[in-house]
C-alpha cells in the first residue's frame, strides 16, 4: 500500500525491487515483489490514477450537457382554468420548463389560462 499511498500524495515515480522468486538466494529477493504481487500494485496505482482524475473539471454524462434545471413557477394544488392566481396556490420548484421563479409575484392576482395540475409548470 505504500507505493500506492505515495502515488496519491503525488509521487510520479515509484522503485520497487522485483523477483521472479523471493527464495531465491541474494540480498533483495526477500524484500522484492514477486510478478502477481507487481501486478496488483500497478493495477492499483492505475485505478487510483483514474479515480483522482487529472483535476479539471469536464461533463462526463450525457445528462450533464442538457441545460440545468433552475427555479419555476409550479402550481402548488390543483388550479382550475379560471381562477385567480394567488400566492396560496403557487411555489417554485427544480424545473426545465415555465416561466422563472422571479416571476411568481407578477402572477399573483392574474387568471389562469388553462388547468394545472400540482407541481406543474406555469406557462403564460
Amino acid at each position: 500500500m505504500i507505493p500506492v499511498a505515495a502515488v496519491a500524495r503525488g509521487a510520479t515515480l515509484i522503485e520497487k525491487h522485483f523477483t521472479l522468486d523471493r527464495t531465491m538466494s541474494g540480498p533483495d529477493h526477500k524484500a522484492s515483489l514477486e510478478p502477481l504481487e507487481l501486478a496488483k500494485m500497478v493495477k492499483q496505482i492505475r485505478e487510483l490514477q483514474l479515480a483522482l482524475g487529472d483535476g479539471a473539471s469536464a461533463r462526463s454524462l450525457a445528462s450533464e450537457h442538457s441545460p440545468p434545471a433552475r427555479q419555476c413557477v409550479v402550481a402548488a394544488h390543483d388550479i382550475a382554468a379560471g381562477a385567480i392566481l394567488s400566492r396560496d396556490n403557487l411555489t417554485t420548484a427544480r424545473s426545465d420548463g415555465g416561466l422563472s421563479a422571479n416571476e411568481l409575484w407578477a402572477l399573483v392576482g392574474t387568471v389562469a389560462s388553462q388547468t394545472y395540475a400540482t407541481g406543474e409548470s406555469i406557462k403564460r
